[in-house]
């Protein structure tokens, strides 16, 4: 631990950072929990546009005797939780990371982030050790935007459905097109798991941007990411479409029911 001050003699700075250093001592000491009987955990991805969704999930998984633990918009700190085997199966219902991972390059992302993205597959440690996967395409209905109305977005999305999401956040939706491409990649994610993983679809809108008479509706983009993902996925059976919207209570009820099927089956 550095010291403010050079530690000459004492006096309340050096007694301070003394006492400081022999606290954070004594934290590392601590003897770990033990984690023997703890309930399983569950690594769910969330937007605030999917936060409903996120929501009536946990409470289910609750019920149900497992612990939830969410991660907003990105997998980085996921993945490694489940390289480490803290985590125990996985509800992806906010994949919109992929929708970035796959239309923008690198030196693209940095412009609109402000720092370089990692090209990366996410959850491929999920993959590879074969932990029970529910996926959910939420989010993937949208281009995220800082900026306070479409003159900030990029000139090539300002002629798209856009709204926002609080005062300084643009949202500009993704077209059929995008969504096609976007499907295949995640189709071939499944592909490559070696675990039980399935895709539960919303008909009615990927998000609360995108339910019908909001500004991102758009069916016919959702129905050409859900033919992609179907024609690229060799088990057509993983796919399971829902009549309902994602933030909807039965859609809740619907991926609780798919991730117990295949949370039985272990890894």
């Amino acid at each position: 631990m550095q010291t403010p001050i050079d530690l000459v003699g004492t006096n309340k700075v050096v007694e301070k950072t003394l006492s400081n250093a022999a606290g954070a001592v004594i934290g590392m000491l601590a003897r770990e929990l033990d984690m023997a009987g703890a309930r399983p955990l569950v690594g769910l991805t969330a937007l605030g546009v999917t936060t409903p969704a996120v929501q009536k999930i946990i409470s289910r998984l609750e019920a149900g005797g497992r612990d939830g633990v969410v991660f907003h918009a990105k997998t980085t700190v996921l993945d490694r939780l489940v390289e480490a085997g803290m985590i125990d199966g996985i509800i992806d219902i906010t994949t919109f990371e992929y929708v970035p991972m796959t239309l923008y390059p690198p030196e693209y992302i940095a412009r609109l982030v402000g720092s370089p993205e990692e090209r990366r597959e996410r959850l491929r440690g999920a993959a590879e050790m074969g932990l029970p996967q529910v996926l959910a395409p939420g989010g993937l209905d949208m281009h995220v935007f800082p900026g306070t109305g479409i003159e900030a977005v990029p000139e090539e999305f300002r002629e798209r459905a856009w709204t926002m999401h609080g005062p300084y956040i643009v949202l500009a939706r993704t077209s059929a097109e995008e969504l096609e491409k976007v499907g295949a990649r995640i189709a071939e994610a499944m592909n490559a798991a070696r675990g039980a993983i399935k895709m539960v679809i919303p008909l009615r809108g990927f998000s609360d941007a995108s339910r019908e008479g909001a500004p991102l509706f758009d069916p016919r983009a959702d129905r050409a990411f859900i033919d992609a993902v179907k024609e690229a996925l060799e088990d057509k059976g993983r796919v399971v479409e829902v009549d309902c919207h994602i933030n909807d209570d039965a859609f809740a009820e619907r991926m609780v029911s798919e991730f117990n099927a295949v949370f039985r089956g272990g890894r």
